[in-house]
């Protein structure tokens, strides 16, 4: 409590007489034994609580009594603006000393799977002279971890595989140790297996085990479902894996499935799960219509007349993440049979527009789909 004693004696104004100095001690004359100081009051929070209303109080009556306060009186109301400051940090310091300490729950198996991944994860993607050595020492960890019967060195061996999709190595020996856990696993391993199937070497049979994991465990799969079927489909998202996508979905404008929305992207799907996205762009919900223009409409494979009528429409909404949206949407994925109906919308659009930007869109997409001739449409 230093610092509430010296905030004290800067509010407290006390007049103390001087003491006389000390004699010298006179030959032969026996000095007073000086009496025992008084016990000093023992420190406490409820004392210094008190001790601290009565300087408030102090200051109080100075600011009720002061009309204006004197220039020499600055530095001192500057000392004990200082201390008032040092009496702050030590009431903080003493709430984080009186406060119960804060427990750390445990780690969950998927995170403990996860943080032994990563030593494996930074091996394979290694670059460098050394780097081909580092990766066959971690692929071989990783071969071990899967053939042995710790489910934790398991999960993180399938997260490490998962993690490494793009990295060149020999990954046909793998496939023979994921697809177990492909067939059977359930929970957060599951998703990390289909992954991990996919990215070492996957077959065009493979998406039947997608379907049955869902069927398995469809929390396992989570907000994945639509990303892994649109892999292992090849970019398509049609039959029994539209079937899986409509049940995935089917709560949109409740906020269910909005995470996995985007495993849609860049899909070619079937006409119900076209239908439905058609459905939620035209939902008075704005986030629910703007999920289903961003991760639905614009990014779909083979727009057809329905798909392609909606985004031109959406051209003209004035919020740009929608209107954007639709111009990048019109510029890719288009079906031939479109393309006109696209090059007569963005000539409008560029012709009624001030936006540089828009207007080089605008400009690609109709050379694109219309050639040089086309141009001669656009105003300068």
């Amino acid at each position: 409590m230093l610092q509430l004693a010296l905030f004290l004696a800067l509010l407290t104004s006390s007049n103390t007489g001087a003491q006389s100095s000390p004699r010298a001690e006179e030959p032969g004359v026996r000095q007073a034994v000086p009496a025992p100081a008084a016990k000093t009051e023992e420190a406490t929070l409820e004392s210094a609580l008190e001790d601290l209303k009565n300087a408030v109080a102090k200051l109080q009556k100075v600011r009720a009594a002061t009309l204006q306060p004197k220039p020499e009186d600055l530095a001192l109301l500057v000392d004990i603006q200082r201390v008032s400051s040092t009496l702050d940090r030590e009431v903080r310091a003493l709430r984080v000393m009186a406060s119960p300490p804060i427990e750390k729950p445990a780690p969950t198996p998927e995170a403990v799977a996860y943080e032994r991944s990563k030593p494996w994860v930074e091996e394979i993607r290694a670059l460098g002279p050394d780097a081909a050595r580092r990766r066959e020492l971690a692929l071989g960890e990783v071969r071990l971890a899967l053939q042995g019967g710790d489910a934790i060195a398991q999960h993180a061996a399938l997260m490490a595989l998962q993690s490494c999709g793009d990295v060149e190595y020999d990954k046909h020996p793998f496939r023979d140790l994921v697809l177990p856990f492909a067939q059977t696993a359930k929970g957060p391993p599951l998703r990390a297996a289909m992954y991990a199937l996919f990215n070492t070497e996957s077959a065009p049979a493979d998406l039947a085990l997608v379907h049955a994991a869902w069927e398995r465990d469809r929390q396992g799969l989570d907000s994945s479902v639509l990303h892994l079927m649109h892999l292992f489909g090849g970019g398509a998202i049609t039959g029994r894996s539209e079937d899986i996508a409509l049940e995935y979905i089917a709560d949109f404008e409740k906020g269910e499935s909005r995470q996995g929305v985007n495993g849609m992207w860049g899909a070619k799907v079937g006409p119900r799960l076209e239908a439905r996205m058609l459905e939620l762009e035209r939902s008075p919900d704005r986030e629910v219509r703007h999920d289903a223009i961003y991760f639905g409409l614009s990014t779909f494979a083979d727009k057809g007349p329905a798909v392609v009528d909606a985004l031109i429409r959406i051209l003209t909404d004035p919020d740009h993440n929608n209107s954007g949206r639709a111009l990048w949407g019109l510029s890719h994925g288009v079906l031939d049979s479109e393309k006109a109906k696209v090059v007569d919308a963005l000539v409008d659009l560029h012709n009624a527009r001030a936006d540089p930007q828009v207007r080089a869109s605008c400009r690609r997409t109709i050379e694109m789909y219309g050639g040089p001739a086309a141009l001669n449409r656009l105003a300068k």
